[in-house]
């Protein structure tokens, strides 16, 4: 109790009679799709940079105060595109979203909502994370059997055990791994979030 009372008069010593607090803006993402750039030898930070700076002078609704890059991906096949993941104020985001288009350079890019489909690492469900996972056994991604996906001794066989699971898609199971971002079971709750 002397603890807690020598505390509390340290915080109140230090806290001034008012204090102003900044109100919360809410955020949403989106991705800015076949942003034309060339990343190869460009540190993240200095990336982020240049990205920011080239759509907030294209595009001057936007700004560098309260719009942040999330991340920038490459293309699999053209390196010299990538799409960008931007986090911004609910409200560029809206308008952002109506228009359906940025400036960068002389491209004129489109945009989408960006949804993100929890995916738990242990029975490879969806919906939920490991730490909030039930099952009592780990299921490999990989071929679906019992067991972590760094023992698993069958590389090459492919399961996704939701697909496996659902009637619906059961066809589609021995195509892709579990949490393949073409997986259809993945694809149906996708789509499902965007149309909320």
């Amino acid at each position: 109790s002397t603890d807690m009372d020598s505390v509390s008069d340290i915080i109140a010593k230090n806290t001034p009679d008012e204090v102003n607090v900044a109100p919360v803006t809410q955020t949403a993402k989106v991705t800015v799709l076949n942003v034309p750039l060339e990343t190869e030898g460009v540190g993240k930070e200095a990336l982020n940079k240049l990205v920011l700076h080239n759509l907030v002078s294209k595009n001057p609704w936007l700004s560098s105060d309260n719009t942040t890059v999330v991340d920038v991906k490459s293309h699999f096949k053209n390196k010299q595109l990538c799409n960008v993941g931007l986090r911004l104020p609910v409200e560029m985001q809206k308008r952002l979203l109506e228009e359906g288009k940025l400036y960068y350079g002389r491209s004129r890019l489109n945009v989408q909502e960006r949804f993100y489909v929890q995916q738990c690492y242990k029975c490879q469900g969806y919906n939920h994370v490991s730490k909030d996972c039930t099952s009592e056994v780990s299921v490999c991604k990989r071929c679906g059997g019992d067991h972590d996906v760094k023992k698993c001794d069958a590389p090459h066989i492919k399961l996704c055990v939701n697909c496996n699971q659902s009637a619906e898609h059961k066809a589609n199971a021995m195509t892709h791994f579990s949490g393949d971002h073409k997986c259809p079971v993945r694809l149906s709750i996708f789509n499902g979030m965007a149309k909320n």
